[in-house]
């Protein structure tokens, strides 16, 4: 428990790191093929979009890796993978729908 604790935990933080980059304005840590397409003037709110959607997974991780990492009981192992992967599986989607509606493909 306290190994996926830590996992989770250091993935979430990395991914809220990147998230708040991506929100600054740094849309240059996405590959070319998702910002090719983003017109000039739509690129600071498609930085903000993508990044705000990806901070709702790495939120989710980082709580849940934290739970799992004080409160060390297996029993409540699937509780906190659903606080983990709700909430990224819910970022997922509505990046691709950022994407889809700046970019106008997702490939």
């Amino acid at each position: 428990m306290i190994a996926y604790g830590i996992i989770v935990l250091v993935a979430g933080l990395a991914l809220s790191i990147i998230s708040i980059f991506l929100s600054l304005g740094h849309i240059n840590l996405l590959h070319e093929y998702h910002r090719y397409n983003v017109s000039e003037e739509n690129k600071k709110r498609y930085g903000l979009s993508i990044g705000l959607s990806l901070l709702i997974g790495g939120v989710g991780m980082t709580i849940s890796g934290l739970i799992s990492i004080i409160v060390n009981n297996e029993a409540i192992m699937g509780y906190m993978m659903i606080v983990a992967y709700v909430p990224l599986f819910i970022s997922i989607i509505l990046a691709f729908i950022i994407i889809k509606k700046f970019n106008k493909t997702i490939i």
